[in-house]
C-alpha cells in the first residue's frame, strides 16, 4: 500500500498541477506511458553493470531492441502532438 501511495504522491507532483482536472489519471498513450517507456530503459541501464541484468534482459544490449524502442518513442512523439480527444 505504500508503494502504491507513494506512486500516486509521484505522479502527482509531476502532473497534478499542469492537470488539475485529473485527466492524468486516464493518460494511456500520452504523457505518462512515455515516461515510464523511458524510465524502464533507463532503470535497466543504470543496473546494467549488475551480473544479473544482461540475464535478465539480454534483448537490452541488442540492436533490435534498441531499433525497436526508438520506433515507439518516435510514435509516441506523434500521438503526443496529436490534439487531445474530447468527451461527447
Amino acid at each position: 500500500m505504500k508503494i502504491l501511495v507513494g506512486l500516486t504522491l509521484s505522479y502527482d507532483s509531476i502532473y497534478f498541477e499542469s492537470e488539475p482536472d485529473g485527466d492524468w489519471l486516464t493518460d494511456r498513450e500520452g504523457n505518462l506511458y512515455t515516461l515510464r517507456m523511458i524510465h524502464y530503459t533507463a532503470w535497466i541501464a543504470r543496473r546494467w553493470i549488475d551480473p544479473a541484468f544482461p540475464r535478465a534482459f539480454p534483448w537490452f544490449a541488442e540492436n533490435k531492441y534498441w531499433e525497436e524502442h526508438v520506433l515507439a518513442l518516435k510514435e509516441q512523439a506523434a500521438v503526443l502532438s496529436e490534439p487531445p480527444l474530447e468527451v461527447v
